[in-house]
């Protein structure tokens, strides 16, 4: 099954690339690629280290709120190796499953290697729906899209932005009562082994309740790789000589981004070069340009994650639990 899912994922992509093609001409594209200005690659390179430095840091941010301390280097290798092995897989939610499988060899197995990867994904998928939103109330005012496909790509963002609200409310609100209502009506719960760990990852998540410090600083750290995001996308239009100005990408990007979250295609090959083909294209820019884009930066996105792949060759997901300092009975850490 698991398979299978892979597969019909790879062959969405594919199809979705093919109809764009047959959109597209590939004669403007390759010119397009011969006129690249070499020396935008480097900065562009840089905002993809930028951003796993980012995640990295917020993540350990999350870890420190519990006492949990790991050097920074460790967690910038798990970054790096869950962007690598979840380029293959549908969204991002299965690079957190690979990131949280990194941290739980380290933590051994404590939960907090699960909550502080969801506290993680559901602050990040908040920050860029609020901004989606945004943008395509601004893409109403700055282009010529029909009205009734904004009112229903808003509808859906906005019920997007409220199952984001309710996973932190269900996370982060105090629910003993619920549990032992269940645990009363299904007494063998009490000893299941999956049902306590899923009450300790619940309890995990309501710590970071009394860490509202540490949320906003996630939160804004969230907002700053989506905003770098934006800039990349509008330097990788320098690296092609294009000139489309920077409103657009701001109005675009963040709703491009999370259509590419959906998972439904691989690494967002095919969903990305869609969503810049119709949206820019509704500015009046060519198909060829608004493909070249996202096509240059899925080439650079692979290149940026290859790091990933020679560090889990070489070191794979090194269990250092030596290097982990856990909180002592008085809250300092060993």
């Amino acid at each position: 099954m698991r398979n299978l899912s892979k597969y019909l994922r790879i062959v969405f992509s594919v199809i979705l690339i093919y109809v764009i093609l047959t959109k597209v001409n590939l004669g403007e594209v390759i010119a397009l690629f011969h006129q690249i200005t070499l020396h935008y690659l480097v900065p562009i390179l840089l905002f993809f280290v930028f951003e796993k430095v980012v995640e990295a840091y917020k993540w350990n941010l999350l870890l420190r709120a519990k006492h949990i301390y790991i050097p920074f280097m460790e967690m910038f290798k798990i970054t790096y190796i869950g962007s690598f092995l979840g380029f293959a897989l549908p969204s991002a939610i299965s690079v957190d499953l690979i990131r949280g499988y990194g941290l739980y060899k380290h933590l051994s197995g404590r939960e907090e290697s699960i909550s502080s990867v969801i506290v993680d994904r559901v602050l990040s998928l908040s920050v860029l729906t609020t901004l989606a939103i945004v943008s395509i109330i601004l893409s109403s005012i700055y282009t010529t899209i029909d009205k009734d496909i904004i009112r229903s790509i808003l509808l859906l963002l906005g019920v997007f932005l409220i199952l984001w609200i309710l996973l932190v409310v269900v996370a982060l609100v105090k629910q003993n009562t619920i549990w032992e209502i269940i645990e009363n009506r299904f007494r063998k719960l009490k000893t299941n082994v999956i049902w306590i760990k899923v009450k300790k990852l619940h309890r995990s998540l309501q710590e970071y309740k009394v860490h509202q410090l540490t949320l906003l600083k996630v939160g804004a750290l969230s907002v700053a790789i989506n905003v770098s995001r934006i800039l990349l996308f509008y330097l990788v239009s320098l690296c092609l000589s294009l000139k489309i100005p920077l409103v657009y990408f701001l109005v675009f990007i963040p709703a491009i981004q999370l259509i590419t979250r959906l998972p439904i295609s691989i690494g967002g090959i095919g969903v990305r070069e869609g969503g810049f083909v119709y949206f820019f294209s509704k500015v009046g820019f060519p198909y060829s340009q608004t493909f070249a884009i996202p096509f240059l930066v899925s080439i650079l996105v692979i290149l940026s994650i290859l790091p990933g792949g020679i560090i889990y060759a070489t070191a794979g997901f090194s269990s250092h639990r030596d290097q982990v300092s856990h909180p002592a009975q008085d809250g300092v850490p060993k």
